[in-house]
């Protein structure tokens, strides 16, 4: 993650980054809220864009927190990170700050995609996808614990799946023999249950609507 020299390098350059630079290329003065941290790929390169702007950065895990401050350590003052739920801590800032932009990138960052003990790529031999370590629920928990019903709602709502109800049943059905320890083991599943479409794994839908109930 570091170059020859000192500077430490941001390992994942954000997909959208020079349309992000586009939105905001009017920006003066004032503070730039980045609720969703991650690798801090964005609030670098914002934070190099606009050299009279000030920056707050949100992310619930402490691993993305403890990476940007040193990402963002040569940006001094200009930069303070808040660690946990940006729809917790954003109300307060936007009644107290001279805000002049917020960005928010949703889904799964390679933060967590990139670490496989994390549990969210669908090989992973952990079912975790917290992405807040200390938070109190898991994948895991919710997949061996849930009843066919509350999965089938959480798949349906949150998944848009169609065979959510076949689905619910049939993980019920083979936790009850074994319990599921993996995110592997839980893909397969998936497979052998929801249809392939084109080159979108099967899991996709089940897991996005599980890493929501999770976090």
């Amino acid at each position: 993650m570091e170059n020859s020299g000192n500077e430490i390098k941001t390992p994942h350059i954000p997909v959208l980054l020079d349309e992000i630079l586009d939105d905001f290329g009017e920006i003066q003065k004032g503070t730039f809220i980045d609720c969703t941290l991650g690798y801090a790929g964005h609030s670098k390169a914002l934070l190099r864009a606009h050299p009279h702007m000030k920056l707050i950065g949100i992310d619930r895990d402490p691993e993305a927190i403890s990476f940007s401050g040193k990402i963002l350590s040569e940006y001094g003052d200009r930069v303070h990170l808040e660690r946990g739920a940006f729809s917790e801590i954003l109300p307060s800032l936007l009644s107290s700050e001279n805000i002049v932009g917020v960005l928010a990138d949703f889904g799964v960052s390679s933060l967590q995609l990139d670490r496989p003990e994390r549990g969210f790529c669908f090989g992973s031999e952990s079912l975790d996808m917290r992405m807040n370590p200390h938070a109190n629920i898991d994948a895991k928990e919710i997949v061996n614990t849930y009843s066919s019903e509350k999965l089938e709602y959480i798949f349906r709502e949150y998944g848009e799946i169609r065979q959510a109800d076949r689905l619910a049943e049939a993980i019920v059905r083979r936790r009850n023999r074994t319990p599921f320890v993996s995110a592997r083991e839980l893909s397969a599943l998936a497979t052998d249950i929801l249809p392939a479409r084109g080159k979108i794994h099967p899991a996709t839908l089940m897991f996005q609507a599980i890493r929501i109930e999770v976090n």
